[in-house]
């Protein structure tokens, strides 16, 4: 698979394939998160407006329920107290029902009030309708998917999806081959005109980043449904729960490559993670409990990379996306993870997209890709900033000495101090 993007954030271009393990480098402010940014939106807000299109559909039509509560308030027609307070069917156990019907006998009301004012009348009207339209459309229908992964990409780019040292129209395409089977086109931070989405090649995107280290369990998002970031609650949810079984085409991996997994994990996690049914984990160890916020942050890590493999998130059918995970390992648990993930690709058949900017981490992946015969699965690029401030991505497979010069430069800055510092004092 191959994802080409331009004008998309900080990016003014990348093309990056797919195949296994994909490894993105670059100094900080090149772009380097928006690429799993992007894929996550995708493959989540794609999956998640199909599996909730009540609840999006719901959301789509706030605006056009505010807008018929105004019109009811400037008619003044004196409809049943009830009928003036749609807005708050969405907090109702049984929002779609009850709005449904509370439309339904707003009609029924403006139909039999003849003698209201024609033109603010068939303007309450026109809404009312095109909020039943909605209602009534199907989970496949093009508006909801737009609307997915419109609200999906503006909560992970906060409102900014284009590029904003330029005017020209986003481009996030996905290609199978040859085949293009996403096309998406963003002006002014909105999908315009007729996506294509042929298909969905992954059934999933997990987004894992140093700022989701259990620092969120999903009993803080019961009353946040729209939480920006939206990575965060999946995460939370993903951890505490395991994946429904509609979203497991097969046994993804042998019994014996668990078994090598699972020993893997036993040489880091010494413990046992126990969770409570709010859903909070703590971690057992020589039989006493602490509460998983007094772990290191190396071991939360470790740790929830573990559950959300466990419950079933990390396989062949779904993506596995880790932002900068090395910012809180000692090089010693970068090699350890590195070699970790590149086991999760030979022997789960994982799709993992990683950033890094530690020498250490990248070129243990390397070695461990060399070194489990995956080479041909494994991709590096790096990230840099042209002349117009704007991000572009090289594929250095053949040329890995770049991304480590690129990491070396702050250590020959500061041996440049040190000679110069002590000729000075000669």
């Amino acid at each position: 698979m191959r994802l080409n993007l331009k004008n998309i954030g900080m990016i003014e271009n990348a093309n990056i394939e797919f195949n296994g393990l994909t490894v993105i480098s670059g100094e900080n402010n090149t772009g380097k998160s928006t690429i799993g940014k992007v894929l996550y939106s995708i493959y989540f807000g794609l999956n998640d407006c199909l599996n909730n299109i009540e609840e999006y559909k719901l959301t789509s039509i706030q605006h056009d329920i505010s807008t018929i509560n105004r019109l009811i308030m400037q008619l003044n027609i004196g409809a049943p107290k009830e009928l003036t307070k749609l807005k708050y069917y969405f907090t109702t156990e049984n929002a779609f029902e009850n709005l449904l019907s509370g439309l339904n006998e707003l009609m029924h009301f403006l139909d039999n009030h003849k003698n209201l004012g024609n033109k603010k009348r068939e303007e309450l009207k026109n809404y009312i309708n095109i909020v039943l339209k909605k209602i009534n459309l199907k989970a496949d229908n093009q508006e909801f998917i737009n609307y997915a992964l419109n609200l999906t990409l503006n909560r992970e780019f906060y409102g900014q999806i284009n590029n904003v040292f330029n005017n020209n129209e986003g481009e996030i395409r996905v290609f199978e081959g040859e085949k293009q089977i996403i096309e998406l086109i963003i002006i002014n931070n909105e999908i315009k005109g007729n996506p294509i989405i042929e298909r969905i090649p992954f059934r999933d995107a997990t987004f894992l980043d140093s700022s989701t280290f259990f620092n969120y369990t999903p009993s803080q998002f019961s009353f946040l449904r729209w939480y920006p970031n939206r990575h965060y609650e999946d995460l939370a949810n993903k951890v505490a729960n395991k994946a429904k079984k509609e979203n497991i085409v097969d046994e993804f991996f042998s019994k014996e490559s668990r078994e090598i997994i699972d020993k893997y994990f036993s040489k880091i996690i010494t413990g046992k993670l126990e969770q409570a049914p709010s859903g909070k984990y703590s971690y057992i160890i020589n039989g006493k409990k602490l509460n998983i916020e007094n772990l290191a942050t190396g071991l939360k890590i470790f740790s929830q990379i573990k559950l959300l493999f466990d419950n079933g998130y990390i396989n062949r059918d779904s993506i596995f996306i880790i932002d900068e995970p090395e910012v809180h390992l000692h090089p010693k648990w970068q090699i350890l993870l590195a070699e970790l993930l590149v086991l999760f690709v030979k022997e789960v058949g994982a799709n993992i997209v990683l950033t890094s900017h530690s020498p250490y981490f990248i070129e243990a992946i390397d070695v461990y890709s060399d070194h489990y015969g995956l080479k041909s699965k494994t991709d590096f690029y790096l990230a840099t900033k042209n002349d117009n401030d704007m991000a572009t991505f090289e594929n250095v497979n053949t040329s890995l000495n770049k991304v480590y010069e690129l990491l070396a430069f702050p250590f020959e800055v500061l041996q440049d101090v040190k000679v110069g510092k002590l000729y000075e004092d000669t």
